[in-house]
């Protein structure tokens, strides 16, 4: 919990409500998007959260909770940049940007 908590206080932290998110995490996407889960800090929530990672996506969302098949695709594209890791213990989450 802790490490999907992470992503949404980073996201939330920079202030990412309209932003392109794509992720391959369902957890993460609900929590994003959906108050009820209690992951949001505030009364805002994330309008365009999604499976897609194309060139639209801002945010790219990969965790090992959940691994994502394009996790190496976007960690090697240099489109795509790391500004965001979280772990604690064996658990993971990184978000990645494309500006």
């Amino acid at each position: 919990m802790d490490v999907q908590q992470s992503v949404v206080d980073y996201l939330e932290n920079t202030n990412a409500y309209d932003k392109i998110i794509g992720t391959g995490s369902f957890l993460e996407g609900q929590h994003l998007s959906d108050p009820a889960t209690g992951f949001l800090r505030s009364d805002n929530s994330f309008k365009n959260v999604s499976w897609v990672i194309d060139a639209k996506t801002k945010y790219a969302i990969f965790d090992n909770l959940e691994p994502d098949d394009r996790y190496n695709d976007v960690k090697n594209n240099s489109l795509f940049h790391l500004v965001f890791r979280y772990q604690k213990g064996e658990k993971w989450a990184e978000v990645y940007s494309h500006e």
